[in-house]
């Protein structure tokens, strides 16, 4: 009896193993959303503040980070493809920014579309290959 409850036990956890580990599961990278040369959120922390001023200036862009801890550490020569909308608080409403994928993207031409209180929302291309937890960026 003994024998075959330990049996039905291993098998039940090799079933369970096997459908936790998804077929072609992908380890995804993290990346971070910056203005100019720095990142938007405070740190990589869940949470964190993740905040852009109306009259901010720069290009909005998407970049992988090698060490979440280490805000200097992100490839600034790889971009990742990306596409903007806006949360309108006003409204509760989502919409479209542009129809454009992006690299990179002025934030006054984005910001012109905002008010205090709205949200830029970064969605990205490749949300197999890549995490991007502070993906709502609030307007202040």
């Amino acid at each position: 009896m003994k024998k075959s409850i330990i049996l039905c036990s291993l098998v039940l956890c090799f079933v369970v193993v096997g459908f936790a580990q998804k077929k072609g599961a992908i380890n995804r990278s993290c990346s971070v959303v910056c203005l100019d040369d720095s990142w938007i959120p405070e740190s990589y922390n869940l949470g964190a503040k993740n905040a852009i001023v109306l009259n901010a200036k720069g290009k909005i862009s998407v970049h992988e980070t090698n060490d979440v801890s280490d805000k200097s550490d992100y490839n600034r020569k790889d971009f990742i493809e990306f596409k903007v909308a806006i949360f309108k608080k006003k409204f509760d409403s989502m919409v479209s920014f542009s129809d454009n994928t992006y690299t990179s993207v002025d934030a006054q031409k984005v910001l012109k579309k905002c008010e205090t209180g709205d949200q830029i929302v970064i969605i990205l291309k490749d949300a197999e290959k890549f995490s991007l937890p502070h993906h709502r960026i609030d307007v202040l």
